[in-house]
């Protein structure tokens, strides 16, 4: 929720300046879990990086 509220007021405060701010939130750590779990999910957290890239650009 930390990355979340702050990204909303600096977003609120620089508005006037037609500055835009944007966050991307940390996402699954890997563990035994996630191994367990990637499979069944079917995803691929390198995908993650392009998207943002393409997004923060």
């Amino acid at each position: 929720m930390g990355v979340i509220g702050i990204t909303q007021s600096l977003a609120h405060e620089l508005a006037p300046w037609n500055i835009t701010v944007n966050a991307f939130c940390p996402g699954i750590i890997e563990s035994e879990m996630w191994d367990y779990k990637r499979p069944r999910l079917g995803r691929n957290p390198q995908h993650r990086g392009r998207s943002a890239t393409v997004k923060a650009s």
